[in-house]
């Protein structure tokens, strides 16, 4: 039985028990930032993200998504009774303003 399997993110957002916003900046001053950042998350047995890899987005709002996406918690996914990792994109819409010596 294998003890990691790949799930659309349709499938993996009805096990999403915990959605961490990304923290970005809300004030009117700096650089506005646009974007949706997809990463791929490896959810563990107990429903955390354990691994993340980035497969695309604006460079400036990847950190910011990659930090709230390994706060988000899913219920354990259940093969044949018995949880297994997960292998799933997640996708974020983000609209960041960063002072203009980061960006």
């Amino acid at each position: 039985m294998p003890t990691r399997v790949q799930v659309s993110s349709n499938v993996a957002n009805t096990f999403l028990i915990h959605k961490q916003e990304p923290g970005c900046q809300k004030d009117s001053s700096g650089v506005k930032v646009t974007g949706t950042v997809v990463i791929e998350i490896t959810i563990d047995t107990s429903g955390k993200a354990i691994h993340t890899h980035t497969l695309s987005g604006p460079k400036l709002l990847r950190p910011v998504a990659v930090t709230a996406v390994r706060k988000y918690r899913y219920k354990p996914y259940l093969l044949n009774g018995t949880p297994v990792e997960v292998v799933t994109p997640v996708s974020i819409q983000m609209h960041c303003r960063f002072h203009s010596g980061q960006a």
